[in-house]
């Protein structure tokens, strides 16, 4: 008998359907505005402290106060006090201006806001995650806590999407302590919390994790939240970090069935077609 191999019928079976399965599910598409948070523009406030910008090139602001994220809203706390969530553009290097010496303008004062970082005597840098390019933005877990969000569109009743972000932990320069931080994250009545940041080092940045989370869809259009969260207090302002948000649609297992009864025929016409007697040269 012969022996066919694995990799043979594979590559006849690939040569029919050189995609895999793509005729049968359209790619994925993310359903998040703005995800990397790379479309930041500067809002002047009116009689307020403009946002920073260094040799013509915004450096980041406070969210909603002197810098706007298309997508995007910053909330207030319980006093009515605009959401102390910064913005930290990329400055086209690579590298994030959160590693800059300047401090951002907030609703706060001029020069007022910065992370610890190896520029102002910290003890580590704000590396961007492998492969990002987008900009970070930063919510103060304990102090002007607002949530941010989004109005998450074209979503059917009863699908599961994946969320997927990257976090990470930092602290305001001219604090020190331990702190520790974490994102509570909501996509209409789902809620779920990301496992929480010890950063066992004052002045460092903790960082970057992934982290995923199915959602079922209840609406067509269902509001995502992201809500800082840090102990001990504002006297150790503990940042959260964030980055690359994403919310795919979750495949459904009959995807993949209907692909393998697809392949399945095929398969076995290939194999038969290989043990069919060769005609004698």
């Amino acid at each position: 008998m012969k022996n066919y191999s694995v990799s043979l019928i594979a590559t006849a079976i690939c040569g029919a359907f050189p995609f895999g399965l793509v005729p049968l599910a359209e790619a994925s598409v993310n359903l998040i505005n703005n995800g990397d948070f790379a479309i930041a523009t500067q809002t002047p406030p009116a009689g307020g402290n403009d946002a920073t910008t260094i040799g013509g090139k915004l450096e980041g602001g406070q969210l909603d106060y002197n810098v706007s994220a298309t997508g995007w809203a910053n909330g207030q706390d319980g006093s009515g006090n605009l959401g102390y969530t910064l913005i930290w553009n990329n400055d086209g290097t690579g590298a994030s201006y959160a590693n800059n010496a300047t401090k951002l303008s907030t609703a706060n004062g001029v020069d007022h806001a910065q992370l610890w970082n190896l520029n102002n005597g910290g003890v580590s840098s704000i590396p961007l995650p492998s492969g990002y390019t987008g900009n970070i933005l930063g919510a103060d877990g304990a102090y002007e806590v607002g949530a941010l969000t989004q109005t998450v569109k074209n979503l059917v009743v009863g699908k599961t999407y994946a969320l997927t972000f990257d976090y990470a932990a930092a602290q305001e320069n001219g604090f020190d302590g331990t702190t520790t931080e974490n994102w509570k994250v909501s996509l209409g009545r789902d809620e779920a919390d990301t496992s929480v940041i010890n950063s066992t080092t004052e002045h460092s940045f903790f960082g970057w994790d992934s982290y995923v989370h199915d959602f079922t869809a209840t609406s067509t259009s269902e509001v995502l939240s992201f809500t800082a969260n840090g102990t001990p207090g504002s006297t150790q302002p503990p940042f959260v970090l964030l980055a690359d948000v994403q919310l795919d649609e979750v495949p459904e297992a009959g995807t993949y069935l209907a692909g393998l009864f697809v392949l399945l025929p095929i398969g076995i016409t290939v194999m038969r077609r290989l043990r069919k007697p060769q005609p004698v040269a």
